[in-house]
């Protein structure tokens, strides 16, 4: 998160250079995006030899993946808003 709310393919060289400075992990902010794309970034990241950990956002919460409310964890697993997971 320290450079980008969106890591992108061109930007996979970065965690390379991460490593190579001393860092452990990487922290991957999920905003936007399909399930393809964060498949690549994980690979890369395993392929780096990092660690990571994620954050998102739920604003909404009819969309809760741990609401008590089985409807609502439901409906975060199949809702999209634009091109966010």
């Amino acid at each position: 998160m320290l450079w980008t709310t969106n890591l992108v393919e061109k930007d996979l060289h970065l965690l390379d250079t991460l490593k190579k400075v001393g860092y452990d992990g990487v922290e991957i902010p999920i905003f936007e995006g399909e399930v393809d794309h964060f498949y690549k970034i994980g690979q890369a990241i395993k392929n780096s030899g990092l660690e990571s950990t994620s954050v998102t956002v739920i604003t909404n919460k009819n969309y809760n993946p741990i609401s008590p409310n089985l409807a609502d964890r439901e409906s975060n697993r199949t809702h999209k808003m634009g091109n966010r997971l």
